[in-house]
């Protein structure tokens, strides 16, 4: 199920969901989704991961799930990025995406849709889903745009917790701030809803 707001031309949105039939039986831990438009800064440390050419131009996958580390680079600075003339980022970074640069590392053929995490090395039920692998030119010749998560986060928790059969509990029974005060004004106004109309026809409890 791709976003509804996906541009094939330009890439933005380039982010989707795939559902399982049934739920797994793997016991691992789900990374948190990443829901703050400014995180990662710029120099942080990210891991991609995935089966994808561990050359570029070549056809050799990965035989096993391989990781890269890799700095997170401003989108002005990824805007700036060009090989020549003819192969550059001018007026292709848009407000959705990421970029990272880490030398010759990077995500290659077959990573595509794969993650960017933000790991916590003591609990990894801490870890943060931040991007997912979108595009570039070749591999790791220049930076590696991936789709940032933050900007779809209402769209992946909506769309999960109301199509999913088993729908997981860190991102579906958690309630925001802004979600419990929400409830609590609704509540507010319905009792004086309720007061009001018992006030003009008598009600008893």
């Amino acid at each position: 199920m791709e976003h509804p707001d996906y541009d094939g031309n330009t890439n933005q949105y380039d982010i989707g969901l795939l559902f399982l039939e049934e739920s797994t039986t793997l016991d691992i831990e789900l990374p948190r989704i990443n829901k703050g438009v400014d995180f990662p800064l710029a120099g942080s440390i990210t891991h991609v991961l995935g089966w994808g050419n561990t050359r570029e131009g070549g056809y050799s996958v990965a035989k096993e799930l391989m990781r890269v580390d890799l700095n997170v680079i401003s989108n002005d600075d990824c805007e700036k990025a060009e090989l020549d003339n003819d192969h550059n980022y001018e007026g292709a970074i848009y407000e959705d995406m990421m970029c990272t640069d880490s030398g010759e590392q990077d995500a290659c053929q077959g990573d595509s849709g794969g993650p960017l995490i933000v790991r916590d090395e003591n609990s990894p039920n801490e870890d943060i889903l931040v991007g997912v692998v979108s595009w570039g030119i070749g591999c790791g010749v220049m930076p590696g745009v991936f789709s940032r998560v933050s900007f779809g986060y209402d769209w992946i928790r909506s769309t999960v917790c109301e199509t999913s059969n088993d729908p997981p509990a860190n991102l579906c029974e958690t309630r925001t701030m802004e979600d419990t005060i929400s409830s609590w004004s609704e509540i507010l106004s319905r009792s004086v809803s309720i007061v009001s109309v018992c006030c003009v026809y008598s009600c008893s409890v």
